[in-house]
């Protein structure tokens, strides 16, 4: 899906079309080879769908990628996510306030359900770890 940037997407903040238009850790660009944990959520709702690759050494995750299916901002919040959760333990992981976002990327309050998948998606990462 390639988003156009014009008027009609004026909707999406510049941090949102930057994460969105780089993609750098889709799965799709660039995999991850070797041993892996992954977590998958949805909305059943609005038909997003979230999955988390991470790439694992000492306890710490050393490469993230995504695969997504929904909005922009899901997409921009998985890009985001990839970036922050490398390198991070179970513990730091824990910490991790993803609920920050909804500022971040001025994701609308109907959407919440983004960060309620990003949430889950942490929480079965973290319990892998």
């Amino acid at each position: 899906m390639k988003l156009l940037k014009n008027k009609q997407h004026d909707l999406y903040n510049t941090t949102v079309m930057d994460l969105f238009y780089r993609s750098r850790y889709c799965e799709n660009n660039n995999k991850l080879k070797g041993v892996s944990i992954e977590c998958k959520k949805s909305d059943v709702a609005t038909g997003s769908i979230l999955k988390l690759i991470c790439k694992t050494e000492n306890n710490k995750i050393s490469s993230a990628r995504y695969q997504v299916y929904g909005c922009p901002y899901l997409m921009a919040s998985a890009e985001w996510l990839c970036e922050t959760v490398q390198g991070k333990s179970a513990s730091q992981l824990k910490k991790l306030k993803i609920m920050d976002l909804m500022k971040i990327l001025s994701i609308p309050t109907e959407r919440k359900s983004i960060i309620l998948i990003l949430e889950d998606v942490v929480d079965g990462i973290r319990l892998q770890l």
